[in-house]
């Protein structure tokens, strides 16, 4: 039944630990920056786990390791670092014990983000994750800090039939998983990765979200109906609502669910 805003221009980060932030009542707000003015601090919202829900369906706001925004409220977030974050593809072949990665499209990368480099072989588990020690000057080669230990192959094959011509396309994809902005599960690493019952989002009937630039990791119950890193719970007619130039990852139940909504991006 209030308004938090993030404040800008903060040198030092933020961070928010809760059991679980509800959104709730008419003109309430969760905001951190808006389109034309976006946010330019670092915080992050560590949402902590507290084991009440062993199973079933969650109902209702205040659910453990989540914001909940429900009737009357609204979430805005407008993280700094969406411009160019969409993923791409590389350039070229990256071999085994490579340590630098020639880019489609020029990035404005910094040091110290972390990557997803997908797999072009047939084991998913040969994706990699690396920091980025440095980006060139025309931002179209990246180096990480680690080499990678899997060939990642650039390569297309044309397949043509009579008139019928396909080009498939098989370099491998790499993305950019560092924001700004951070929705992520309190607690170690480990007893998350045991446990498998993280943070989440979750807009339901009369609540609306605007987020773009967001990085959510550690989301999602396994097993636990209604618990995804991002969920529309039968919000019905979303126009206007989305969810941009994001980055989900280590998610511990898929990804983004959209459940009785339609018209959200």
């Amino acid at each position: 039944h209030g308004k938090l805003y993030c404040q800008p221009g903060l040198a030092e980060p933020i961070t928010i630990t809760a059991t679980s932030i509800t959104i709730s009542g008419p003109g309430a707000l969760l905001e951190c920056g808006s389109e034309a003015q976006r946010y330019d601090g670092s915080i992050r919202f560590l949402l902590r786990d507290t084991g009440a829900v062993a199973g079933g369906h969650v109902h209702g706001g205040g659910a453990p390791a989540s914001i909940a925004v429900e009737a009357g409220g609204t979430l805005r977030m407008f993280g700094n670092r969406a411009a160019n974050f969409g993923w791409q593809r590389i350039a070229a072949e990256v071999r085994a014990g490579a340590t630098a990665v020639a880019l489609e499209q020029p990035v404005g990368w910094q040091v110290g983000d972390r990557l997803a480099l997908g797999p072009t072989g047939f084991d998913f588990a040969e994706a990699e994750e690396r920091t980025v020690a440095a980006v060139s000057a025309d931002g179209r080669t990246v180096t990480v800090t680690e080499p990678f230990a899997h060939d990642h192959g650039a390569f297309t094959k044309e397949y043509v039939e009579g008139a019928r011509r396909a080009v498939i396309d098989q370099r491998a994809e790499i993305a950019n998983l560092t924001r700004n902005i951070v929705i992520s599960s309190a607690g170690d690493r480990a007893t998350l990765d045991r446990t498998r019952r993280g943070a989440g989002v979750v807009i339901r009937a009369g609540g609306a979200a605007y987020v773009d630039g967001v990085e959510l990791s550690l989301g999602g119950k396994l097993g636990v109906l209604g618990e995804y890193p991002f969920h529309w719970h039968l919000v019905g007619d979303a126009a206007g609502q989305f969810l941009r130039n994001s980055a989900i990852h280590h998610s511990y139940q898929r990804c983004v669910t959209i459940h009785g909504t339609d018209a959200a991006e």
